[in-house]
């Protein structure tokens, strides 16, 4: 007996959407959102001058100034919000607001 051509497509949609969820079980939106953020830039100690400004600006702080290159890392100054903070990049590439 041959399937409908509905039964033929009701049971491939199924089985997609089986596959497609069994992709996002247990999957976290944090977690999503760490993975994006994992710093692929150089070494701080090896950044450039451009690097490191770009480092912090892709991290949402604006109007970087007064760049300085540390031992093993960078300080600036950049606005978080239109708000005026002290940063530094530190030997592992984390940007920390002083």
């Amino acid at each position: 007996m041959q399937k409908s051509r509905h039964e033929q497509f009701g049971l491939a949609a199924v089985i997609g959407a089986l596959l497609i969820s069994a992709g996002t079980i247990g999957s976290s939106p944090a977690w999503a959102a760490t993975a994006r953020k994992a710093y692929t830039a150089p070494a701080p100690a090896q950044m450039t001058e451009a690097a490191a400004k770009k480092h912090i600006t892709d991290e949402n702080y604006t109007d970087v100034t007064n760049l300085h290159k540390l031992k093993d890392g960078w300080s600036a100054n950049a606005k978080s919000l239109g708000t005026p903070v002290s940063l530094i990049i530190n030997n592992m590439g984390d940007i920390d607001q002083q």
